[in-house]
């Protein structure tokens, strides 16, 4: 990852008109994000955060985070508030920052620190079953504890073992608990 000065940045935009030319494609061109990337990971109903997950991305490789440490953010929690209740998410998202910026916003859990008595994934398919209620889930939010940290060999602990998924046949939700493997990244081919 490098920096560029104003007069580097200034100097390759002249550039690239130079190569475009005559060519009229709009192009669309965005400032460079600097600083500290974060994560908020959660579980929201109606615009409404009920847990939340803040965490750094510390260590980048071929373009994925191998390394986190969880925080207790206040700023960041507003922040995602902001957005969901804006957006009226409902269920997981996911809302990546650089610096002050908002980069992404998605309807997906993105990270998970491994936590052996918080496992938001399989919290977000108990929910959208109606096993939990928002009261309930919203008191996990406790147990979010900061500072933990997972190195390369904790980042991919199963969210919801297979051994699970007989469940789903007898409940009215299955396609939303479908949808919800489906969102978890799991082929159910």
């Amino acid at each position: 990852y490098f920096r560029l000065s104003p007069a580097d940045v200034k100097g390759r935009l002249e550039e690239l008109v130079e190569l475009l030319g005559d060519d009229e494609t709009p192009l669309l061109v965005m400032e460079l994000a600097s600083g500290l990337e974060r994560t908020i990971d959660g579980i929201a109903e109606g615009g409404r955060i009920l847990l939340g997950h803040p965490k750094t991305r510390e260590s980048m490789r071929a373009g994925l985070a191998m390394y986190f440490a969880t925080l207790d953010d206040p700023w960041l929690m507003e922040i995602s508030a902001k957005i969901v209740e804006a957006l009226a998410i409902d269920h997981f998202f996911n809302i990546q920052l650089v610096g002050d910026k908002v980069i992404e916003v998605n309807p997906r859990i993105s990270t998970i620190v491994y936590q052996e008595d918080l496992n938001l994934p399989w919290l977000g398919v108990k929910h959208a079953l109606g096993e939990l209620s928002a009261e309930e889930l919203a008191e996990y939010q406790a147990r979010v504890r900061p500072t933990r940290r997972a190195p390369p060999w904790e980042r991919r602990k199963p969210a919801l073992p297979w051994r699970y998924l007989h469940m789903f046949r007898s409940y009215r939700h299955l396609g939303k608990a479908l949808l919800l493997l489906a969102t978890l990244g799991f082929a159910l081919l």
